[in-house]
């Protein structure tokens, strides 16, 4: 079976990221290579596993990252986030999403921010594309990427997109329910309620009807608890 198209532009999305942060040096105190070229640094940071980052982490007594290795290992810690199943577990607090906020990513070179947004829309697409996700943690992943970007719109147009297919509206009823979805969302995309309502009663005798009649249920529960007040 070949690669889904948005695996595909997930893929040619990380390799840009490589691209647009070579300049970078390699932390030597992290990586142990030899040789300045091009492709043996590019081998060689693809090379690092999530225990050759978790250890070195903790090698170095949990400091984070000075801005510029930080930079440098992005790339390959982006590609593990978005192929290993290891969210939760991985590469430390810091090495997460939401470390780009710590990071403050919206103040660095526009091409470098170019490329974490292209990259962020393609892991959201990616993660949308079937189901279950072939994301594993989709929850925590979503949740920190709408923490980091300054422009949530895109991300809540590709789910209202998706959600017209069955994958589409399976997860969003998870993201309801896992509040990935929060209440200012629930309040500002008022699409989503009418959405999750139209496909209970169109799979109403389904195992499909029932996840969607507990989304249903838990954004009533959240309204009944006051957040649509103003």
């Amino acid at each position: 079976m070949g690669k889904s198209p948005e695996r595909e532009k997930l893929e040619e999305a990380i390799a840009n990221l490589y691209v647009v942060f070579e300049e970078y040096p390699i932390p030597e105190h992290w990586i142990k290579c030899n040789s300045k070229q091009k492709k043996s640094r590019l081998n060689c940071i693809q090379k690092l596993k999530i225990d050759d980052l978790h250890d070195r982490y903790e090698d170095m007594g949990y400091i984070p990252l000075d801005i510029d290795s930080y930079k440098c290992l992005l790339p390959r810690i982006l590609q593990l986030i978005a192929f290993q199943n290891l969210y939760t577990y991985a590469l430390g607090e810091n090495m997460k999403i939401d470390t780009l906020d710590k990071y403050e990513w919206l103040s660095w070179e526009i091409n470098e921010q170019a490329s974490i947004r292209k990259f962020l829309i393609a892991l959201w697409k990616y993660m949308l594309s079937e189901y279950p996700s072939p994301v594993p943690f989709i929850d925590a992943i979503a949740i920190d990427i709408l923490y980091v970007v300054n422009d949530k719109l895109p991300y809540f147009k590709i789910l209202d997109d998706h959600s017209k297919t069955l994958i589409g509206i399976q997860h969003l009823a998870d993201f309801v329910q896992w509040t990935v979805i929060d209440d200012n969302e629930l309040r500002e995309y008022s699409w989503i309620m009418p959405c999750l309502e139209k496909a209970y009663y169109d799979h109403i005798d389904t195992p499909i009807g029932e996840k969607i009649a507990k989304a249903v249920r838990h954004v009533e529960l959240r309204r009944m608890s006051g957040f649509e007040e103003s």
